[in-house]
């Protein structure tokens, strides 16, 4: 309850320096360009989740198993998932290089945009290094560290938002702050000599077995990871090929209101994979099913009243975050708002799913609500119906995360009776 309830006051804190940056964006850049701004930085998500090659969701498992079966291959664990990170971020910057153009053309487009591959590839691989240091921090229970290395690091942004003239210039300092940032937390925590930190150690060579147990956990999860993160990014990509950058900016804004929301549901839905992973170790998953249900009412209850207040308040809180500018997006929200509810319900259940499981269910219940989602989109004839994709899309997303959940339970529960 106590790493719950410090997750849940560091995502206040993130959720509103998000409020504050997308402020001052919206202000700098007006509607076309802030458009341009989200297809750049939600398109170096979803190419950093390619090059973590799903190391957030498999690190914190086996740190965590290593932590509590007393095991010596925490580091082992540790030193290949830096050595992939390492390997994945050169060959990033090296076909950023190559194909600047066709990067472009794909993201945009356009090849007009050209000159924002080479700072989208630096955002992605500070974003890739982000993420997974907090997933180390997380599998080795050092919550404390990884709550206020989130504060710092997003409080560290606003530098490249000040410093920035342009999207070009914030994306690229926003990608050189994070990889300096973690490059100073890595240090920090190799250089502690004390057995909290015996994971952190890099030796420079691959161990097989555990790159394998990797390679074999992660690898399939990385189109369910590439495609959460498309979520907010495919929409933007038709709205801005098949009406304009203005109308690009109008929707982005909509579901930045929602992605400024998301993280408090999502992280405190990771700290239940480590959780759920040393439980399973420990064989004690009665506490893992009861806490979840509490969460579940939890998650539920502020959804409900995050809705209730954005449905209320809808234009007050587009001039607060954004700009008088952003007021036509006023019904979309409106629309999007709608899917807190059961994306909350996702967020919360993906990570025990995968602490239970090896198969990658999630990745198929997102491809599923993709191929929902698309269809829905493709056959929109309004920016209004592309809004309401999101919802059906997420209601079909949490209904199978439902039934996934109470299935692996009995399944587990049966296998744990028979041993």
């Amino acid at each position: 309850m106590k790493d719950t309830l410090l997750t849940f006051i560091t995502q206040l804190i993130v959720m509103f320096l998000g409020f504050i940056v997308n402020k001052i964006l919206a202000v700098k850049f007006g509607v076309a360009d802030f458009g341009v701004f989200n297809i750049a930085k939600r398109g170096g998500t979803v190419i950093s989740f390619i090059l973590l090659m799903g190391l957030g969701i498999s690190i914190p498992r086996y740190l965590s198993m290593s932590f509590v079966q007393n095991k010596n291959t925490g580091a082992k664990y540790f030193s290949n998932a830096v050595l992939i990170i390492f390997f994945n971020s050169l060959l990033a910057f090296l076909l950023g290089l190559l194909f600047e153009k066709r990067f472009s053309i794909i993201l945009f487009g356009t090849n007009n945009y050209s000159n924002l591959t080479i700072p989208i590839i630096i955002f992605a691989i500070g974003i890739t290094m982000n993420t997974f240091i907090y997933a180390a921090f997380r599998g080795s229970g050092l919550y404390v560290l990884f709550s206020i290395s989130q504060i710092v690091g997003q409080s560290l942004v606003m530098f490249s938002i000040f410093m920035g003239s342009s999207v070009k210039s914030v994306i690229f300092l926003w990608g050189i702050i994070s990889i300096l940032f973690t490059l100073a937390l890595a240090l920090i925590v190799v250089l502690k000599r004390n057995s909290q930190y015996d994971m952190f150690e890099v030796s420079f060579k691959f161990y097989y077995h555990e790159l394998k147990e990797l390679i074999i956990y992660g690898a399939p999860r990385i189109v369910g990871e590439i495609i959460q993160f498309s979520y907010y990014l495919i929409p933007l990509i038709i709205i801005n090929n098949k009406y304009s950058a203005h109308q690009t900016g109008i929707f982005s804004a909509s579901t930045g209101i929602l992605q400024m929301f998301l993280p408090f549901f999502s992280y405190l839905g990771l700290i239940l994979l480590p959780y759920v992973s040393a439980s399973i170790a420990n064989k004690n998953f009665a506490n893992v099913d009861r806490r979840i249900s509490q969460l579940i009412f939890i998650y539920l209850c502020f959804a409900f009243g995050a809705i209730i207040f954005g449905y209320l308040f809808t234009d007050f809180l587009l001039k607060l975050l954004y700009s008088s500018e952003f007021l036509n997006s006023e019904n979309v929200v409106r629309i999007l708002l709608f899917t807190l509810a059961p994306r909350s319900i996702f967020l919360l259940l993906r990570n025990p799913i995968d602490a239970i499981s090896k198969i990658p269910y999630n990745t198929l219940l997102l491809v599923i609500s993709l191929i929902i989602q698309l269809t829905c989109m493709i056959n929109a004839t309004t920016i209004t119906l592309i809004a309401w994709s999101f919802v059906i899309s997420d209601l079909c997303l949490a209904i199978g995360s439902v039934i996934l959940w109470f299935l692996l339970k009995r399944k587990y529960r049966g296998n744990y009776e028979e041993s």
